[in-house]
């Protein structure tokens, strides 16, 4: 075999070595493509990836933008809100302190509505009815001048009594002219306008005055003589006597001995304290048909069944200013006026204040009021101010000054068809 030439033999080693090589660099060249397709493959997921979280995030971003602004308007909302809760406190406040006058605005509707309601029954009333008493321009006629208490009738009304400060007139020409009866006796204090006085049936006739501070007078003879009996101490007076069905009185007692008294015994001189125990002054009486008594009483509206032996209470005052003054019986109706001059009405059978018939003026003293069932008219005197008429059951009074008498209209009396009115100026009567 030849020999190949060196260089031959160098360039087929030379061929062999870089046949080998080249496997060795092919699968290098393999295994580098490998890895870069693995990582452009990895490079792909990871920008998919990014591309979620960066889709993600800008959602975020949107979501938080939309938040801030939910959050924005919430905040807003709440301040105005709060803007208005500050606004109604401040108007509950104002609420809070206007809300005495707004509650007595309410009472003062309330009762102005008790008495359109009065007012549209009393003008039914008058419509079904044959007519009322006229009161317009009534003419008053002095009688008798002096200082003069309370005018009373006998039983027939046949002889007038005038109780005055030291004696006692009487008339038997139903008041054109009075005489002395020849009784005299010390009533005591100037100022006794508020005394009572009755004429029962007891012995044939009995006439009672009450004296200030001292007690009861009664005459058996028509006026004629007294006799003095009855509870006595500085500043008693019996501001109010009623005569009743069988000839017994009651009556009323202020100062150290206040209640009411009944009289009792032979010769109806001795007296029983029927309301003991409690400081009660009582300022008048009133009877109605049934033989029912009512007393106005500064404690309230007291009640008898049982002609003055046991009393209830029926309204009772609620504080000072919560008095009453006067009573009348009207019927199956109670009127009767209470504290700051309201004159008030309401059904005997259940006794309440709410209905106010009428207000007299607070400057006035309450007046002392009488009812005539005959001619069914109010007749009021205010020792301060006058007389008042009221022809409609109290829904409007009209007021008459008498000339020359400023103060002191003591009493006032309907017999048959006159008015009396005893003052301190005198004794007037007017004719219906």
């Amino acid at each position: 075999m030849k020999k190949l030439p060196k260089i031959s033999f160098l360039l087929f080693v030379a061929l062999f070595s870089c046949t080998i090589r080249d496997g060795e660099i092919i699968d290098l060249i393999n295994s580098v493509k490998k890895q870069n397709d693995d990582l452009k493959a990895q490079i792909y997921a990871l920008k998919k990836t990014t591309d979620s979280a960066l889709l993600a995030a800008l959602k975020i971003n949107t979501l938080q933008i939309s938040t801030d602004k939910k959050i924005d308007q919430i905040q807003a909302d709440l301040k105005a809100l709060l803007s208005q809760i500050v606004s109604l406190n401040t108007q509950m406040s104002a609420l809070n302190a206007d809300i005495g006058p707004l509650k007595a605005k309410i009472d003062v509707l309330q009762t102005k509505c008790a008495e359109l309601l009065a007012q549209i029954a009393t003008l039914n009333y008058n419509l079904n009815s044959k007519g009322f008493t006229k009161i317009d321009n009534l003419i008053w006629t002095q009688v008798i001048s002096g200082n003069s208490w309370r005018l009373l009738a006998n039983l027939d009304s046949s002889v007038l009594y005038l109780s005055r400060p030291t004696d006692v007139l009487k008339s038997t020409n139903f008041g054109l002219s009075f005489s002395a009866t020849g009784a005299t006796f010390p009533i005591g204090r100037e100022n006794g306008q508020s005394n009572g006085a009755a004429y029962s049936n007891f012995n044939g006739g009995q006439l009672v005055i009450a004296g200030l501070d001292k007690g009861f007078y009664m005459s058996n003879d028509n006026g004629v003589s007294f006799s003095l009996n009855g509870p006595m101490c500085y500043g008693c007076t019996g501001g109010s006597i009623l005569a009743l069905k069988d000839g017994r009185f009651i009556a009323s007692m202020g100062g150290l001995l206040n209640g009411i008294y009944k009289s009792t015994g032979p010769d109806n001189q001795s007296w029983i304290n029927k309301w003991p125990g409690i400081e009660l002054i009582t300022l008048d009486f009133s009877q109605n048909n049934n033989n029912v008594i009512y007393a106005a009483s500064n404690a309230g509206i007291l009640k008898s069944i049982n002609q003055g032996e046991a009393w209830s209470m029926e309204l009772a005052s609620t504080n000072t200013f919560d008095h009453f003054l006067d009573v009348e019986c009207v019927n199956d109706s109670l009127y009767f006026l209470g504290g700051e001059n309201n004159f008030y009405v309401s059904n005997t059978s259940s006794l309440n204040k709410k209905n106010i018939r009428y207000k007299f003026p607070s400057n006035i003293a309450g007046p002392h009021i009488i009812y005539s069932n005959v001619y069914n008219i109010f007749v009021g005197v205010s020792w301060n101010s006058g007389i008042y008429i009221s022809n409609n059951r109290g829904i409007t009074w009209k007021l008459y000054a008498l000339p020359g008498v400023a103060n002191y209209y003591n009493n006032v009396t309907i017999i048959k068809n006159k008015i009396f009115i005893t003052t301190n100026s005198g004794l007037y009567v007017m004719t219906l």
